[in-house]
C-alpha cells in the first residue's frame, strides 16, 4: 500500500480544529506559537539520549507546549523510568492515594468515607493477586514496572516536600493491583448485578460506587474507516472515552519512544501501560459494553455452621480472611470475608439471606496481570496479525475493542474472558451453587466471541450499542453467538450510534476535517421531529399565537428555526433545553408525547397544548434563572477549574426521562449558586489516528496535563474543549522539535 505524504493543516497554537472560528485569532495564535518556539529553541536538541556508561541508563524527558511528556530512551526500561518520573511530576498524590487504597489502608488517612473502598479492595484480594500475577510477567515487563516505580521514587527523593507522610512503600506489584481494582467495575460487577437481579441486598463494599460502574456518564465512541473510505486512502481510527474527568480513571497522556516501543496514549494515575493508544502500525479504541464474564451462585449452607456447604454431596469448608481497617478519627473496622472455590477460583461471599450465601465467581479471579501482559503485546504489535494474536490471550476486560492498522486493516472484538456456561440455567440471576451442574466448562476462545475483520462496509462504529448495530448493513448475526458472548439486546442502538452511522455510511472521501467534525459533533439528534411538532401545534392554534406576547412569538420563532446544534454560542440551544424540560413538566404523560412525536403521529389537543404551554414556562424559567431569554448555552454551561473557565457546547440533558445527547455527551452538574452548570463528564480523551506517512494523531484531555494549580497546564486544555479543538500529538520527532517547552536528561544507575 502506498501512503500519501501531506502537509499538515495550519494550526492554532499547535491545535487543529473543526472548521469555524476567526482568521484573526488563528493568525495571532500562530504568531504566539512561533514566538514560543523561538524561546524554546535551546530545547530543540537531538531527541535521542546520549550514550551512557555500561550499567548506567539514560532517558530524555521533554514537555511539549501542552505539558504532555515525551519520553525518549534507548532501553525500554529506561523509558518507563522516565514515564514514572513524569507521571509523578503531574500526579504524585493521585498515584500514592491509588496505591494506598489498593492495599486497603486509605481510611487510616482519609477517614470513614474511605472504609468501603478499603474493605472492597481487601475482599477482592487485589494486592495479593497482583503479587502472584507479577511473577508471571515476561522478564522485560517486570523490569519495566520496576523502573516505572524507580522513576516515581526518584521524583519523590528530589521533592521530599511534596511527599505526604502517609505515602506507602512502593513495590512493582502496586500498578498491577491498581489496574485490577479499577477493572472490577467493568468485569466482576456482572456477578454482583446477577445477585441484585435475584433480589439480594449486597454489602456496601460490593456495591458499584463509581459513576463508571453504575453506568453514569459512560457514553464512549469509537469508529474506524478503511482506506477506500478516506480522501488519503489510509485508515482512520477514533478513540473517544467518556467518563467523569476526575473519576476513578483519570486520563494521563504521554508519548513513549523506548527500545521497541513507540506509543502515544492515555493511562491513569499509578498505572503503567496505556489502555487507549497507538504505535506506528496499530491503533485501538475501547467503549463500554461487553460479554458476560461473572456469575452469582446461591449456596445453601449448614444452618449450624454457616461456613459449611454441600457440593455434589460432599461437605466443603469456606476459606476465610479476617481484616482490620484502621480509620482516622474512629475505631478500627474488622471484618471476616468468606470464599468458596466455585469454578476453581476463590469466589467471595457478597451477601447472605437466611442459610443462603450469595457468591460471585469471576473469570478474572486468579488472572491478575494477564491484562497487563496483553496490553504489552498490543503495544508491541507491528501489524493487525500481531494485534489479533495479542487479543487471543483473552486477558482484556469486557469491552468493545476496535482497531485499525497502517496496512489498511480493521478489527472489532466484543472482548472479555467469557465462561462457557452449561445450558438450562438463567445465569442473569443467581444459579444453584451446591452442584457442579452449574460449573463453567471453560473459557470461550477468541474465535467464539463476536469478531469482525475488514468489513465490506469499509467502516464500523460502536457507541455502547449492540454488536449487530455497528454499521447500517448487517455485519453481525446475533443468532450465531452464545448469549453470554453477544450479551445485548439485538439491534439496540442510541442517538450517538445513529449519528455516527449517518455520517460514516456516506463517507466516500473522508478527510481529516471531516473526522474532526464527527469527533466533535454537537448535533442533538431528533430536534427536527420535536420542532416540526411544535410548528404544527402552533399553526393549529393560530388564535392563541396571535394573542400571545411578542416575547412568546420571538421565542417560538427561535425554536422553530433552531438547527439542532448545541454550540456554545447558540441562544436557541439553551432555549431548546428549557423548552423541552418545560414540556415534560406540562405534559400529563411525557413519555407518550415523546413516543408520538418520534413516531410522527398526529398529536392530541392536550399534547399540542403541552408544546405551547412549554414555551410560556420556558420563558418564565429563563427569566427567573438568568434575567433574560437571550442567554447562550455557553453562558450557562462551563468547563474549567482553578478559577478559569470557558463556555462549552455539546452538552447532554434529560427531559421527561429521555436523554438528549450529542457525540460529545458533555454532562453537567446541577446549577451552582450563580446558576452556572459545570461539565464534569463526557468527552474525556478523544484520539484521532490517521495512518498517513508519517503517521498523524490528535488528542485533547479535560482540564490540563498537570494537577498543580500553579502550572500553566492545570486548565489550558479546557480551552480546547470549549473551542472544539484537537491538538497534534507531535508523535514524530520533527514535529516535537518545533514545540518543546522543557527538556531534562535523567541518568539511571
Amino acid at each position: 500500500m502506498v501512503f500519501s505524504s501531506l502537509r499538515q493543516t495550519p494550526t492554532e497554537g499547535g491545535v487543529l480544529r473543526a472548521p469555524a472560528g476567526s482568521l484573526t485569532l488563528q493568525l495571532l495564535t500562530l504568531l504566539f506559537s512561533f514566538l514560543v518556539g523561538s524561546v524554546c529553541a535551546l530545547a530543540h536538541a537531538e531527541l535521542e539520549p546520549q550514550a551512557s556508561r555500561p550499567g548506567v541508563g539514560s532517558v530524555t524527558l521533554y514537555r511539549d507546549d501542552w505539558g504532555v511528556p515525551h519520553v525518549y530512551a534507548n532501553r525500554e526500561e529506561d523509558g518507563f523510568y522516565g514515564l514514572g518520573y513524569a507521571q509523578a511530576e503531574d500526579r504524585l498524590e493521585g498515584i500514592l492515594r491509588r496505591y494506598l487504597e489498593v492495599e486497603g489502608r486509605s481510611a487510616a488517612v482519609f477517614g470513614p468515607n474511605a472504609v468501603a473502598t478499603d474493605l472492597h479492595n481487601l475482599q477482592w484480594l487485589f494486592a495479593e493477586q497482583a503479587r502472584i500475577g507479577f511473577r508471571r510477567f515476561e522478564p522485560q515487563l517486570q523490569k519495566d514496572y520496576r523502573y516505572f516505580l524507580k522513576g516515581v521514587e526518584r521524583y519523590m527523593h528530589e521533592h521530599p516536600e511534596e511527599v505526604p507522610a502517609w505515602a506507602p512503600h512502593l513495590e512493582p506489584t502496586l500498578p498491577v493491583a491498581t489496574l485490577d481494582a479499577v477493572l472490577w467495575g467493568v468485569n466482576d460487577v456482572f456477578g454482583v448485578e446477577d445477585c441484585t437481579r435475584g433480589g439480594v441486598a449486597v454489602a456496601q463494599e460490593n456495591q458499584p460506587t463509581s459513576q463508571e460502574a453504575q453506568g453514569l456518564s459512560v457514553a464512549s465512541n469509537e469508529w474506524v474507516l478503511m482506506p477506500w473510505r478516506t480522501a488519503e486512502n489510509v485508515a482512520f481510527l477514533l478513540a473517544d472515552s467518556h467518563v467523569p474527568f476526575d473519576g476513578q480513571v483519570r486520563a494521563f497522556e504521554f508519548r513513549l519512544h523506548a527500545g521497541p516501543l513507540e506509543l502515544s496514549g492515555f493511562s491513569s494515575d499509578g498505572m503503567v501501560l496505556p489502555v487507549t493508544a497507538h504505535n506506528r502500525n496499530v491503533a485501538w479504541a475501547m467503549t463500554a459494553g461487553g460479554p458476560d464474564v461473572a456469575d452469582c451462585y446461591a449456596v445453601e449452607t449448614d444452618h449450624n455452621n454457616p461456613r459449611r456447604y454441600i457440593y455434589d454431596g460432599i461437605w466443603q469448608q469456606m476459606a476465610t480472611r479476617r481484616v482490620a481497617v484502621q480509620v482516622k478519627g474512629s475505631a478500627p473496622v474488622t471484618k471476616e470475608f468468606e470464599y468458596t472455590h466455585h469454578n476453581g477460583v476463590l469466589s467471595p461471599v457478597i451477601a447472605r439471606k437466611g442459610d443462603i450465601a450469595y457468591v460471585v465467581s469471576s473469570a478474572y479471579m486468579g488472572q491478575t496481570g494477564l491484562v497487563d501482559r496483553q496490553l504489552y503485546r498490543m503495544d508491541l504489535s507491528r501489524s493487525m496479525v500481531e494485534f489479533h494474536r495479542a487479543m487471543e490471550m483473552l486477558g482484556m476486560f469486557a469491552q468493545n475493542i476496535m482497531a485499525a492498522s497502517s496496512d489498511g486493516h480493521a478489527l472489532y472484538v466484543r472482548a472479555g474472558r467469557v465462561p462457557i456456561r452449561p445450558t438450562g440455567y438463567d445465569f442473569r440471576k443467581p444459579v444453584p451453587g451446591n452442584t457442579s451442574a452449574t460449573r463453567w466448562k471453560g473459557i470461550h476462545p477468541l474465535d467464539e466471541l463476536v469478531v469482525v475483520k475488514d468489513p465490506a462496509t469499509g467502516y464500523m462504529t460502536n457507541n455502547n450499542v449492540s454488536p449487530d448495530a455497528i454499521a447500517a448493513e448487517k455485519l453481525v448475526d446475533a443468532d450465531k453467538y452464545s448469549f453470554e458472548a453477544f450479551y445485548d439486546l439485538p439491534g439496540f442502538t442510541n442517538a450517538r450510534g445513529r449519528r455516527a452511522i449517518q455520517v460514516l455510511s456516506r463517507a466516500l472521501s473522508f478527510s481529516q476535517a471531516d473526522a474532526f467534525e464527527l469527533a466533535l459533533d454537537e448535533k442533538w439528534e431528533g430536534t427536527e421531529m420535536w420542532l416540526e411538532a411544535l410548528r404544527a401545534a402552533l399553526n393549529r392554534r393560530p388564535q392563541a399565537v396571535e394573542n400571545a406576547s411578542p416575547e412568546f412569538r420571538r421565542f417560538a420563532d427561535r425554536l422553530v428555526h433552531f438547527d439542532g446544534l448545541a454550540h456554545k454560542e447558540s441562544i436557541a440551544a439553551l432555549s431548546y433545553i428549557y423548552w423541552r424540560d418545560a414540556v415534560a413538566v406540562s405534559s400529563t404523560d411525557s413519555i407518550r408525547l415523546a413516543r408520538a412525536i418520534e413516531n410522527h403521529e398526529e398529536l392530541s389537543s392536550d399534547q399540542d397544548d403541552s408544546l405551547r404551554i412549554g414555551i410560556e414556562r420556558a420563558i418564565s424559567r429563563l427569566q427567573d434563572d438568568h434575567g433574560s431569554t437571550e442567554v447562550s448555552l455557553g453562558e450557562v454551561y462551563r468547563i474549567g477549574r482553578g478559577g478559569s473557565s470557558w463556555p462549552i457546547g455539546g452538552v447532554k440533558f434529560e427531559a421527561g426521562g429521555q436523554e438528549v445527547t450529542t457525540m460529545r455527551a458533555m454532562q453537567a452538574a446541577a446549577p451552582d449558586p450563580d446558576g452556572l452548570r459545570w461539565v464534569f463528564a463526557g468527552q474525556r480523551q478523544p484520539c484521532l489516528t490517521i495512518f498517513s506517512d508519517p503517521i498523524r494523531s490528535f488528542t485533547s484531555a479535560p482540564y490540563g496535563q498537570s494537577d498543580r494549580a500553579q502550572s500553566p497546564h492545570y486548565a489550558d486544555q479546557a480551552h480546547l474543549a470549549s473551542e472544539r479543538l484537537l491538538k497534534p500529538t507531535y508523535f514524530n520527532r520533527e514535529d516535537l522539535l518545533k514545540h518543546v517547552e522543557s527538556k531534562r536528561v535523567l541518568s539511571i544507575e
